[in-house]
């Protein structure tokens, strides 16, 4: 671990132990959850595994929330000696419980309420996560950190099995795993500090941040929103075709989860190199990806499917290949929006919110097969993807000619709750 350490020191300075540690949270976190989703490949059937499918999509969303509130946090907690801010001001925390309950409501005729007010749960528990993390990242406790979040794995495993050796395999018993993890992470995060000392008070900037959660969530569900479809609108055995290829397609962007967590802070810390071709790295990291999800699943998909799952009927072929694109372009597309962001530039929160509602729309009008839904979503990942690919480029082109001598600029045009973020070390 030193000689690794030795060696991210130059891009880390002193933090080249942090993302080591981070960095290994996250592998056994992939490790864990892969671990996870086989045990509902095994235990679940007739759409069940489709309906903790939509349960981890809402959690992705959920965390990708989390994820923008916690260098803030971070940011105002180091700042300021432990006093931080909310996500914005009452009225936007009274819209956004207001948004969960309606969300509990609108998914109840499809899981049952129990299941819809679990999945829900997630969304209030994983910022309160956020927030943990962002005073553990405050005071530099990146061991704490990575720690939190391996029990966090940890904890939805354990619950699992203890309630499937208690003969208990139905898709409550998955979907309950995931808000118990939280809350434990929770708890711990309390023990350790996360905390204590803490006054709660208004943001200077609540609506500019809470475009900026926004902007993440949106496009976190944009990333996730078949999950949810599929459940809602598929027959119970074409939503667990649709899971099925979901959860194979959708490991690309699991594995580059470690280097989206160190791509922020090396381009902030580098502002001054050659972003071209750093955006150039990420297209070339997203075609290899590319490249060997494809040969891993578009050779002869029913045979891993077999041996995942015990059983080839849920191997729908055409389903699994289409994922085999679409998964590698979602990972993509996070990778540019994560350059991007530290580059200063975000996607516009209005086109997001018509890409959501139309997607949602065409949906909901139109989809009647698995591949249908594929196809929207196929789109609506290319749109980001291409559109993120364009915007980072454009984000590289002015970092190299804000660098010219003669080009000296009096003000800047990024928000400010954006450059408050950036100035965090994640």
């Amino acid at each position: 671990m030193y000689v690794i350490i030795r060696r991210l020191s130059p891009l880390w300075d002193d933090e080249g132990a942090g993302v080591v540690w981070l960095s290994l949270s996250v592998a056994i976190t992939f490790a864990l959850g892969f671990v996870l989703q086989l045990l509902g490949l095994r235990l679940l059937s007739d759409g069940d595994y489709a309906t903790f499918v939509l349960a981890l999509g809402i959690g992705n969303v959920a965390a990708a929330i989390a994820a923008a509130l916690q260098p803030v946090i971070a940011a105002r907690s180091a700042s300021d000696g432990g006093r931080f801010l909310p996500l914005a001001a009452p009225h936007a925390l009274a819209g956004i419980a207001l948004a969960c309950a309606v969300a509990a409501v609108a998914l109840t005729p499809a899981v049952g309420p129990l299941i819809a007010l679990l999945v829900v749960a997630q969304i209030p528990l994983h910022a309160l996560v956020g927030v943990g993390i962002g005073r553990l990242q405050a005071g530099r406790s990146f061991r704490r950190m990575a720690v939190s979040s391996a029990l966090w794995s940890l904890a939805r495993l354990l619950v699992v099995l203890l309630m499937v050796a208690g003969r208990s395999d139905g898709p409550l018993t998955f979907v309950l795993a995931l808000p118990v993890a939280l809350a434990v992470e929770v708890a711990l995060l309390w023990a350790l500090g996360a905390y204590r000392g803490v006054h709660w008070e208004a943001a200077a900037r609540g609506n500019q941040l809470l475009q900026t959660y926004l902007m993440w969530g949106l496009f976190a569900w944009l990333l996730n929103a078949d999950a949810v479809y599929s459940r809602v609108l598929l027959a119970p055995d074409d939503a667990q075709s649709y899971a099925v290829a979901l959860t194979l397609g959708r490991q690309p962007l699991y594995l580059v989860a470690p280097l989206a967590m160190v791509l922020l802070p090396v381009t902030l810390a580098r502002r001054g190199g050659d972003q071209r071709r750093r955006m150039f790295a990420i297209l070339m990291t997203a075609a290899i990806l590319l490249a060997g999800t494809w040969l891993v699943l578009g050779v002869r998909p029913e045979i891993l499917v077999g041996l995942l799952t015990g059983n080839e009927q849920h191997a729908d072929v055409a389903l699994i290949r289409g994922y085999a694109l679409v998964g590698p372009l979602t990972a993509a597309a996070t990778l540019e929006l994560t350059f991007t962001f530290a580059l200063g530039r975000r996607l516009p929160l209005g086109g997001l919110v018509l890409l959501a509602v139309g997607s949602g729309a065409v949906a909901f009008m139109f989809v009647t097969t698995p591949l249908q839904l594929l196809a929207v979503q196929g789109a609506v990942v290319t749109v980001l993807a291409v559109g993120l690919a364009v915007l980072g480029f454009k984000a590289s082109a002015g970092t190299e000619r804000a660098q010219m001598p003669v080009a000296v600029a009096r003000g800047s045009s990024e928000a400010p709750a954006t450059r408050e973020v950036l100035r965090t070390p994640s």
